[in-house]
């Protein structure tokens, strides 16, 4: 099965409220156990400013060719009100192929659903076939075989 690393792109609130923090980065790891199940963790800055970390599993029963649908639960910290918050949160996958794929998520906030968020991430495979740091070191040992050229360009 795959290993993914995730990189929080970009995340966007159905209704932005002037104390909402705009800037959301964040990352996270998954591990897929089966083709439709995956154990999922990571961290990210949350709207108010704060860190937080989550961790659960990510149920994706929904393929069509590179793309996949399903849901992710489990815990979220970060959050005054609930200093451990459940977490259930749409998600859909697509790959683009060569080990990088793109997830959007429909994070509800269950105290006021206008302050849900929608976020977009990036997926660097790094475990299993065609992953991103297999891909650079074949490429870095090609560089690294290929004949010296003079200054015209010729071998």
């Amino acid at each position: 099965m795959d290993d993914y690393l995730t990189q929080l792109m970009l995340a966007r609130h159905l209704q932005q409220e002037p104390w909402m923090n705009k800037d959301n980065p964040g990352a996270g790891l998954t591990h897929q156990v089966s083709p439709d199940l995956s154990a999922i963790g990571g961290y990210y800055k949350n709207t108010l400013g704060k860190p937080s970390f989550y961790a659960g599993a990510e149920y994706m029963p929904i393929h069509a060719g590179n793309f996949s649908a399903g849901v992710d639960a489990g815990a979220v910290t970060g959050y005054p009100k609930m200093p451990v918050a459940p977490m259930v949160a749409p998600t859909a996958t697509y790959d683009f192929g060569h080990g990088f794929g793109g997830q959007a998520t429909l994070m509800p906030d269950p105290t006021n659903l206008k302050h849900s968020a929608i976020g977009l991430q990036m997926r660097y495979k790094i475990g299993g076939k065609d992953n991103i740091p297999d891909q650079l070191a074949d490429a870095l040992r090609k560089l690294g075989k290929k004949e010296p050229t003079d200054v015209a360009g010729n071998e």
